[in-house]
């Protein structure tokens, strides 16, 4: 894929630039990579992108967006990781449902937030039963219905068009696992191991590097539509997401299985995160399962 800038690329380098060293709170630079534990300053700076149209690029303004190219928002996401920002703290708020609100809702749905949910889960019938994993925390839950009253107009999609809405909303979550974890994990092994490294751990942060940047390329490729590299990319940069919080976690010693945020290193508490990386290998589908949508639908291979 050729990565020369275009006019419009560079323009759009700039007025990002300029956003993100006026607009970015100091605090972000020390948050842990945690979903469970937010700052204050989360919400304002989820309104501050929104309002100034870098929450999602590539949506329309009235949506959070500038109507940004595809490469122009993986060129935002880079330099996000580079400063080590968060873009948000809710992945699945604008990296699947809202995605899956473009796809499939009605203009009334694309205009909620993007972490809107279609059942309100205050309603009366809605149990909701926290999930403990490996790291301790909750950040799962098992939702119980019971005679839940659901209105016509949180329908999203076609009544009977429920498979395709999943999929699409996995189609979402795998399109970019690729690329944000990766590079926030990749930029914090690499401060941790400094350059005073032993042998052996400068060639595991070497190697990972690549493996990485590998990855990034293949990212980059699937921009252009192969939907074998958009397949291959979720297994691949999972199963190396867990890898790298392993090798940061052993980089450490025995201080890498201190689970208090408090007194763990800056930026994240590495086991917790080892621990619950494996959930990464779940999400959006198990690696075997993708392996065998790799196989059928990338490969065309058949079942013996």
């Amino acid at each position: 894929m050729d990565r020369s800038w275009s006019p419009d690329d560079k323009e759009f380098g700039r007025e990002r630039q300029a956003f993100l060293d006026e607009h970015t709170p100091a605090e972000l630079g020390h948050v842990e990579h945690s979903p469970v534990l937010l700052p204050e300053c989360a919400p304002r700076w989820l309104a501050t992108l929104f309002d100034h149209g870098w929450m999602v690029p590539e949506y329309p303004p009235e949506l959070g967006g500038r109507n940004a190219t595809l490469r122009q928002s993986v060129m935002y996401i880079e330099e996000l990781a580079a400063r080590e920002v968060p873009r948000s703290l809710h992945f699945a708020g604008y990296a699947i449902v809202a995605p899956t609100f473009m796809q499939f809702g009605t203009p009334g749905q694309q205009a909620m937030a993007p972490a809107a949910l279609v059942i309100d889960m205050r309603a009366p019938g809605v149990e909701v039963s926290p999930v403990r994993h490996l790291g301790g925390t909750a950040e799962f839950v098992e939702i119980a219905f019971d005679q839940v009253a659901v209105p016509r107009d949180a329908l999203v999609g076609d009544l009977d068009g429920g498979w395709a809405v999943i999929n699409g909303s996995l189609d979402h979550e795998r399109s970019v696992t690729w690329f944000e974890s990766l590079e926030h994990v990749v930029h914090d092994i690499i401060a941790l191991a400094g350059p005073d490294a032993d042998p052996g751990t400068r060639r595991a942060v070497a190697e990972a590097y690549e493996r990485a940047s590998s990855l990034r390329a293949l990212g980059f490729g699937s921009l252009t539509g192969d939907p074998v590299l958009a397949l291959h990319l979720k297994v691949a940069t999972s199963e190396l997401y867990s890898e790298l919080l392993e090798i940061g976690a052993l980089i450490l010693g025995p201080s890498g299985a201190v689970m208090d945020p408090a007194a763990a290193t800056p930026r994240r508490s590495w086991i917790s995160d080892l621990l619950r990386g494996f959930a990464g290998t779940l999400a959006g589908g198990t690696s075997e399962i993708q392996r065998d949508i790799v196989a059928r639908h990338g490969l065309h291979l058949l079942r013996r």
